[in-house]
């Protein structure tokens, strides 16, 4: 129940944790660690709409150990942007839509991050590629009409006056390498989907960042049960993050 120590107790784990060599990535919702991570010089990052948060990973971290592109990272790419646009009115992408989608992600690092392979795409750039391949006079067309209704969907994360374009398409200043981050959800958390697209940010960046920096590492999120048992996309892209995290060190609380 609420007020029975489960974030105290929580924190108590995360100090011992650190105190043993540890990192931590703390989620919170109500400010219940901003104490914490102050006492131990870590990070506090107040959420909302004004935070850019990139969180899709350079094309350094994209390719595999032969150096093609990693077909499980541009899958965790399409869950994400459905995750983004999922609409309780709406199915679920179908596999047309995240076939195209994933040739869309594919092209744009190819052609246009390949030979910036440390500079991190926006969902403009995923967006942009989806805008060609519906004008292309070459393409089938229904090819061309899906691209451009997944387009549609990602205008209000893309265009200069959508509600979230701040918060995904906007070059992020955020670092990702202390040794304890706290994200503070309390601003968005009133908004279901603000809220979602938030996590889901959160995750893939931490995700990202295990890719980066060899550590183990605690992530620990509070009040998770409300992001589980209502989207099956959200319930896939988590579980993709979980998959990817515990090949680096990474233990999901």
């Amino acid at each position: 129940d609420t007020g029975s120590g489960k974030s105290f107790t929580m924190g108590a784990l995360v100090l011992d944790g650190l105190a043993s060599g540890l990192d931590a990535i703390l989620v919170d919702n109500g400010r219940s660690w901003e104490p914490l991570t102050a006492l131990m010089g870590g990070t506090h990052i107040p959420v909302d709409l004004n935070t850019s948060i990139s969180p899709f990973g350079p094309y350094e971290l994209m390719v595999d150990a032969a150096g093609e592109l990693d077909i499980e990272s541009l899958k965790q790419v399409v869950r994400f942007i459905e995750v983004c646009v999922a609409d309780h009115r709406l199915p679920n992408f179908d596999l047309l839509q995240q076939d195209l989608l994933a040739r869309a992600v594919m092209r744009c690092y190819r052609d246009k991050f390949r030979e910036r392979p440390t500079e991190r795409p926006l969902l403009g750039d995923f967006r942009a590629c989806l805008d060609e391949m519906a004008t292309d006079t070459a393409a089938a067309e229904h090819d061309r009409t899906t691209a451009r209704e997944l387009s549609l969907r990602l205008r209000m994360f893309c265009d200069e006056e959508g509600l979230y374009s701040k918060f995904l398409n906007r070059p992020s200043q955020l670092r990702f390498d202390g040794r304890l981050l706290t994200f503070e959800l309390e601003r968005v958390s009133k908004d279901p989907l603000t809220k979602r697209i938030a996590m889901a940010a959160i995750m893939e960046a931490v995700a990202n960042r295990a890719e980066s920096r060899s550590a183990r590492t605690l992530f620990v999120v509070d009040e998770a049960h409300e992001f589980l048992g209502n989207d099956p996309s959200v319930e896939a892209f988590l579980a993709g993050c979980y998959a990817k995290m515990r090949k680096y060190d990474i233990a999901c609380w």
